[in-house]
């Protein structure tokens, strides 16, 4: 028989002549009969064939099921993973549709059709493989190196598979031409998750729950924000409008109008975009007041505290575990630093909170040590910060703050002083102390190099342990620390890890 005969036509036709043989010999004879057996045979062959056909399809709808439950349980900060998700399933729905269609028709239900469609089926299956892999693999850490390549390997291996299916299907059939007129943006689909998950992937486990926490807090706020018919987008772009809804939504926002212009100074100007701003923070964040003033403080002027500002300072804020006037301080040091701009001092924030973590201090302490030296900024900031937020790790990594680095730079550069202690020191020890190269890296801005250099002059814990008391006065009178600041110094700048280097990052602003 031709393979492409319609099987319902076929089906029919072995039923007739298995009736025919049946008649002539009777039931049981007829079972005996070669041509009986045969037909018998193609009869059952093309059952098991439409009920294959019929379970792939099962399966298709059922692999859509999965990819759509798989991008409904995502939380936000797998957003653009189930977005794509949501776009293979629609592409998807629409290839497995067209299948079933072809084959609930009696004139395409063909050997042909029904292998080209259980073929398409199996790619689909593929696809949906793959899918998966790409959410396990966004769902991954930048420790998890080994699963990171395991999962990219089989995706790679799975697209092979797909490539050489892809290669047998006969364009001529009406299966195969709906397919491939479609499959390229699927492919596009799962290539952007891939790529997607490897970026999330990236992340260190603190970044990732740093983003759930964001995301956690930024559905809670679209929560309150829907409740009164708008979205996060207007919210942002018309706080006027917002503001009216939420005064209509939150009764107390009208109070709190007026208790942040009579603590502003600003009493009588309720339209002033600044008070309308805060009191749209004060629905979400405790601090947004003084958020508010510090930001003022840092940039001069009401003004350049937008709403876009706050919000994206309270969230920071909440991130990073201190106060938003600490974190209002540190934006405005590090904007400073770079051209105003506040978005890379965002950044710059987020990146030594990273760093921090890395190197195995506690990033909040960090931050309020940065937020509490502003001076340090000032005097010796230079790469847009980036120094004095390695210093400040650095500092906390030898057991003191960040002041106590910067004191010891201005003894050094204290030239006239320093150097009657360096001669005075060298002469009680018996052998020479030479500070110029960390002077040289304090006049160059370099915090920690000069103290490590000086903490590595004076010979480390083991030569400290060996001085007298007026030796050990001495060299903490030299930089400017007590005697056990300089112990607890000399002890820890052997364990210091500095295999972890300061890396930007990007903080997820609106």
């Amino acid at each position: 028989m031709a393979e492409d005969n319609n099987l319902l036509r076929e089906r029919a036709k072995i039923l007739q002549d298995i009736q025919k043989i049946q008649a002539e010999q009777g039931r049981e004879a007829a079972k005996l009969d070669d041509e009986y057996i045969k037909l018998k045979g193609r009869l059952e062959e093309i059952l098991d064939t439409i009920k294959k056909s019929r379970d792939e399809q099962r399966k298709s709808v059922g692999d859509i099921v999965s990819l759509t439950n798989e991008s409904q349980s995502l939380s936000s900060v797998y957003s653009n993973i189930k977005i794509e998700l949501q776009k293979q399933a629609t592409l998807q729905t629409s290839i497995v549709d067209s299948i079933g269609q072809q084959l609930s028709s009696n004139e395409n239900l063909s050997t042909k059709n029904i292998e080209q469609s259980n073929v398409v089926n199996d790619i689909l299956s593929k696809y949906q493989e793959q899918a998966s892999l790409a959410t396990k693999l966004s769902q991954l850490t930048d420790e998890d190196s080994v699963q990171k390549a395991i999962i990219i390997s089989q995706m790679g291996d799975i697209q092979s598979q797909i490539d050489n299916e892809i290669e047998s299907l006969d364009n001529r059939t009406k299966v195969a031409q709906e397919f491939l007129g479609v499959y390229g943006k699927i492919e596009e689909s799962i290539k952007r998750q891939k790529e997607e998950g490897k970026r999330l992937s990236a992340n260190s486990l603190e970044q990732k729950e740093i983003l759930e926490k964001q995301a956690e807090f930024l559905d809670s706020i679209k929560t309150k924000i829907s409740a009164f018919g708008a979205s996060l987008e207007q919210f942002i772009k018309s706080p006027m409008t917002a503001l009216a809804a939420l005064t209509l939504s939150f009764g107390k926002i009208f109070t709190k109008i007026g208790e942040i212009n009579q603590q502003l100074g600003t009493t009588g100007g309720i339209l002033n975009s600044t008070v309308r701003s805060t009191a749209l923070m004060s629905v979400f964040f405790d601090d947004a007041l003084g958020t508010t003033q510090e930001l003022a403080n840092q940039f001069g002027s009401m003004e350049s505290a937008s709403l876009r500002t706050q919000f994206n300072t309270n969230l920071l804020a909440k991130n990073l575990g201190i106060s938003g006037k600490e974190t209002a301080q540190l934006v405005g040091s590090f904007a400073r630093l770079n051209n105003g701009s506040t978005s890379v001092a965002n950044d710059l924030i987020v990146s030594t909170r990273e760093f921090a973590k890395q190197r195995g201090v506690i990033p909040s302490q960090v931050m309020a040590d940065l937020a509490n030296n502003t001076e340090a900024f000032a005097l010796y900031g230079k790469e847009g910060g980036k120094n004095i937020a390695e210093a400040a790790v650095f500092a906390r990594q030898l057991g003191v703050e960040m002041s106590t680095l910067t004191g010891i730079a201005d003894n050094l550069l204290d030239f006239e002083s320093s150097i009657t202690k360096e001669l005075e020191l060298s002469a009680m020890l018996g052998r020479n102390i030479n500070l110029n190269k960390a002077r040289e890296l304090a006049f160059a801005g370099d915090i920690q190099g000069a103290t490590d250099e000086t903490l590595r002059a004076l010979g480390g814990i083991d030569a400290f342990n060996q001085m007298d008391v007026f030796q050990k006065r001495s060299a903490a009178q030299l930089l400017g620390v007590s005697v056990d600041q300089l112990q607890k110094m000399a002890e820890n700048q052997g364990k210091v890890n500095t295999e972890v280097s300061f890396m930007e990052k990007s903080f997820n602003t609106i």
